[in-house]
């Protein structure tokens, strides 16, 4: 009696099989899901390039602004207090940066904007150290200020006078970054004084 020819797959054909589509599947999906993976690591790492610049830009510019008047400028190494004309309307802003600690190795800094500068009256109710109210603006690891009088860097600002360099040293996600803002203010200031006080030359 003749045996009937048997069609089909065996076992082992089926499971060879199921390995290459295996195989091939995950091919496929590396080959699709990690570009995005990439990309969304590019997107997060340019985010945070973004925040600092976006905080260190606008800092910058107020500094750049500072009104010249006497006493107008005050910091140490965690904070800063300044008048500026940044704002553009031709009006007098007092514009305070303090930073709290938040965490073991993260500090938080607050922006206040107080318009309580009258330039007709003299009246200047900013306070120091400055007030922290409000959401923070910026965080970090580390953030420190410091102030150039023209021959060194100082940790504190109490003088007459804006400095001629404020640096923000500044260290966030592992990456430190570094701004020198000039104060344009402080060659005038230094013209005005030297003047009252009868050093000036000519």
């Amino acid at each position: 009696m003749r045996k009937r020819d048997r069609a089909g797959f065996t076992l082992i054909e089926i499971l060879i099989t199921l390995s290459l589509v295996v195989i091939i599947i995950g091919v496929l999906f590396a080959s699709y899901f990690m570009p995005l993976r990439a990309i969304q690591q590019l997107r997060l790492r340019l985010g945070r390039e973004e925040a600092v610049a976006v905080f260190l830009n606008r800092l910058n510019g107020e500094l750049e602004s500072v009104f010249p008047r006497e006493e107008s400028f005050r910091g140490d190494e965690t904070a800063l207090s300044f008048l500026t004309a940044a704002s553009g309307d031709l009006a007098l802003e007092r514009i305070s940066y303090q930073q709290v600690e938040s965490g073991e190795k993260s500090v938080l800094v607050y922006r206040k904007a107080d318009p309580s500068f009258r330039l007709e009256t003299g009246a200047d109710t900013g306070v120091w150290p400055p007030p922290v109210e409000g959401e923070p603006v910026f965080q970090a690891e580390r953030i420190r200020f410091s102030y150039y009088d023209g021959e060194e860097w100082q940790e504190s600002w109490e003088k007459k006078r804006p400095p001629r360099l404020v640096r923000v040293e500044l260290e966030r996600r592992g990456k430190e970054y570094r701004l020198l803002a000039p104060l344009r203010a402080s060659l005038d200031s230094d013209t005005d004084l030297d003047s009252d006080t009868g050093l000036g030359g000519g």
